[in-house]
């Protein structure tokens, strides 16, 4: 019998986007799943408070063995979810990362996320765009024993970050304790994007302050070396954004992060540093 999936949706303010999600979904070609939608309206918890509300719904059944999380203004071709599962039984990898592709012009997204030598993370847009570390929040598999490893306190997402770059907190913690990530290539997830954003200055906040947070957490003193490449991505986003006309976020965002460091780096992992780039 197919693995059973636990599809997790995150809700937020536009139920038309939703329903979108969740029917493409119910129009999979794999069919051993069942679906958990969280109104993050009602618990106001962020992308990754909600998510941890869905994740530990679906694996309350245990016979789930995959959370698929989804951003609801994602959704997935009929053959997504059935491409997404070969992957795990063929490589063994605990994440897996789809092919997300933007609803407006069909153009590649990303292709899982990477982290530069500044340890800053990007979208991969091709194959050979950095090296994969791990799926986009919008659209990831992963393993139940992956998210059992990783969880504290019964938590998989750090809900600190409210939301943007809990994915790569989670991915840096997962390759540090070896789990790989692979990306199918014929898993096609469309994406709209912000769909339910009302604060277009949000994402930009909170990258720019999460960044410094997953920084923090994960990576080990014994990598030293890397630590004047982390200093001048900061210096260097710092400058550009001001210079663009952003200064007052992005000053906020690092000051907040900042005076948040005593709190997260209490959280910094027993298992350091995932190295490769």
């Amino acid at each position: 019998m197919a693995a059973r999936v636990g599809v997790v949706v995150v809700h937020y303010k536009n139920w038309d986007v939703t329903r979108r999600c969740v029917a493409s979904v119910q129009a999979s070609t794999y069919k051993n799943f069942g679906t958990q939608v969280v109104d993050n309206d009602k618990i106001n918890r962020g992308f990754a408070g909600g998510a941890n509300v869905g994740i530990r719904a679906v694996l309350q059944d245990s016979a789930v063995d995959y959370v698929l999380v989804l951003n609801n203004d994602a959704q997935l071709e009929p053959p997504a979810l059935t491409e997404m599962m070969k992957t795990p039984q063929e490589t063994g990898a605990g994440m897996v990362a789809p092919v997300v592709r933007r609803v407006s012009n069909n153009a590649i997204e990303s292709m899982g996320l990477r982290i530069n030598s500044a340890r800053l993370g990007f979208n991969r847009r091709s194959a050979s765009d950095g090296q994969l570390l791990c799926p986009t929040g919008a659209a990831a598999l992963y393993s139940r024993k992956l998210i059992e490893d990783v969880s504290r306190d019964g938590k998989f997402f750090d809900e600190d970050f409210f939301m943007y770059g809990e994915d790569t907190d989670v991915g840096l913690q997962a390759r540090a304790l070896g789990y790989q990530c692979v990306l199918a290539e014929k898993a096609v997830v469309f994406h709209e994007g912000s769909a339910s954003a009302s604060n277009t200055s949000a994402p930009m906040y909170l990258g720019h302050r999460n960044n410094v947070w997953y920084i923090a957490k994960n990576i080990s003193k014994k990598y030293w070396y890397q630590w004047p490449a982390i200093v001048a991505g900061q210096v260097a986003s710092l400058a550009w954004l001001s210079a663009r006309g952003d200064g007052k976020i992005i000053w906020k965002a690092k000051y907040d992060a900042l005076k948040g460091l005593p709190k997260i780096w209490r959280k910094r992992s027993k298992v350091f540093s995932y190295k490769e780039l």
